[in-house]
């Protein structure tokens, strides 16, 4: 009977999860602009000029309100506690995770309020580098999934019962590919797409420090600290040898490793 219900939701949660983070890819560059057809799949845009009526402060109010929801329930749904206390089956926890993150996601895109004024225009040199560097972004993020496991990170693993068929990396705590250079580096592919700006409007740079510092208080305060509790020692040595977002920058790193292979 499970299985009946979580093979839909799984395949409609995982199917919705990858259209809101496309949606929101286009949403931070404008992609209407550079392919009008896209507009019919991806309606929405960060500095669209139909939503740009009214006062800075509203519009600020309203946005912090949208995206602070997503930010609230992304984060509160994936704590142990909520899952305890939902006690949801393992074949719909994930898929039902995935599915209130995009709808969240989708409302705050659909709801955006947008902010056009200009603050500073890149040279085209900068606009075409810019550009390369987004892209990069994108695909740093959407391969970082597979370099955990990408069908059990969007709940189809557990939803459709596929045990271990299309799974390219081993069980549990894993620190190969990107993991190897940065321990959330899905977030470092967001941080690289909010920041490869090729015009600074007050919108780009309200939502860049908002999902930036949301990113940064969940990963410290909420996400590292439960890690850390189900994981033990072995995370904390890998939080003292790999940055948490930048790859490279964790200058202690080859001390740390000299001394245990001294130890």
């Amino acid at each position: 009977m499970i299985r009946l219900l979580s093979v839909p939701v799984a395949l409609a949660s995982y199917l919705y999860g990858l259209w809101s983070i496309f949606a929101f890819t286009v949403f931070l560059l404008n992609g209407q602009n550079y392919l009008p057809v896209l507009s019919a799949i991806f309606p929405y845009a960060i500095d669209d000029d139909i939503s740009s009526a009214g006062s800075m402060t509203d519009k600020t109010i309203n946005n912090t309100v949208f995206f602070g929801l997503w930010a609230f329930f992304h984060s509160l749904c994936a704590r142990p506690s909520f899952k305890k206390i939902f006690n949801l089956p393992k074949e719909v926890e994930r898929p039902f995770y995935c599915l209130q993150s995009g709808f969240f996601l989708h409302q705050a895109l659909k709801n955006w309020q947008s902010m056009p004024a200009l603050i500073f225009v890149a040279p085209q040199i900068l606009k075409i580098f810019m550009m390369g560097w987004y892209a990069f972004g994108v695909f740093w993020l959407l391969t970082s999934t597979f370099a955990i496991d990408h069908f059990e990170l969007f709940g189809l693993r557990q939803g459709l019962g596929m045990g271990k068929f299309l799974r390219f990396v081993p069980d549990g705590f894993v620190t190969i590919f990107h993991y190897r250079l940065v321990r959330h580096p899905i977030m470092t592919g967001f941080f690289i797409m909010l920041f490869s700006i090729v015009e600074f409007t007050a919108g780009r740079v309200f939502l860049s420090l908002f999902v930036s510092s949301y990113i940064m208080f969940a990963i410290k305060y909420l996400e590292e600290p439960n890690l850390l509790a189900e994981i033990g020692e072995t995370y904390e040595k890998y939080m003292k040898t790999t940055p948490a977002f930048i790859p490279f920058l964790c200058p202690f790193s080859s001390k740390v490793e000299k001394k245990e292979r001294q130890n």
